[in-house]
């Protein structure tokens, strides 16, 4: 079998009620039977790694587009769904020399093997790169945005303070002002 597509990774949004996720690429079963895909949910920071059949069963492993994850419960409104092909590094297959030779056996080893470099690609599709010449450390970039995005947040809360604090002391002035308009009023004999 070819494979057909470069996809390895499907998100979704989910909306409270749907069940069914579309799979759009071929996945196989581990021997347990457990189908070579992951499903991972979030919401903000929160991520969370889904267990085949406890959180959702999947259907039509071996298949091109046909796949689907399957929901007992519909996942929460607005939770971000993500499903990845999964299937271990591994070369089962067994190539003797002299043998009759099975070219399906070797097909479904390369497609294996393209499964594998798929994987790989979406994964460094969502990695930090450096430049090649670069000395950095990606850990240590990711550390020190970390670091920023912190104090970044931490600014902003203070920021929102703040500026409720300032709305606070301008409401404050604007009623000591009205006071002392009353009050200078009433020096001057002129009480409305």
């Amino acid at each position: 079998m070819t494979l057909f597509s470069d996809v390895s990774k499907v998100n979704y949004v989910a909306d409270g009620t749907a069940l069914e996720f579309p799979v759009p690429f071929k996945f196989y079963k581990n021997k347990d039977g457990t189908a070579q895909i992951k499903v991972y949910s979030g919401s903000g920071d929160a991520l969370k790694v889904l267990t085949e059949g406890t959180d959702y069963t999947v259907a039509g492993s071996g298949e091109e587009i046909t796949g689907k994850v399957v929901f007992a419960v519909p996942p929460a409104e607005n939770v971000k769904l993500a499903v990845l092909r999964n299937k271990p590094f591994l070369q089962e297959a067994d190539y003797i020399n002299g043998q009759l030779f099975d070219m399906e056996q070797l097909e479904d080893s390369f497609d294996g093997v393209y499964m594998n470099l798929q994987e790989l690609q979406e994964q460094l599709s969502r990695a930090l790169l450096v430049d090649p010449v670069s000395g950095d450390d990606p850990q240590n970039i990711v550390e020190t945005v970390l670091k920023y995005k912190t104090a970044a947040q931490a600014a902003a809360n203070e920021a929102v303070a703040a500026a409720a604090t300032t709305t606070a002391l301008v409401e404050r002035a604007e009623a000591v002002v009205e006071a002392l308009g009353t009050l200078a009023d009433e020096i001057n004999g002129e009480v409305i």
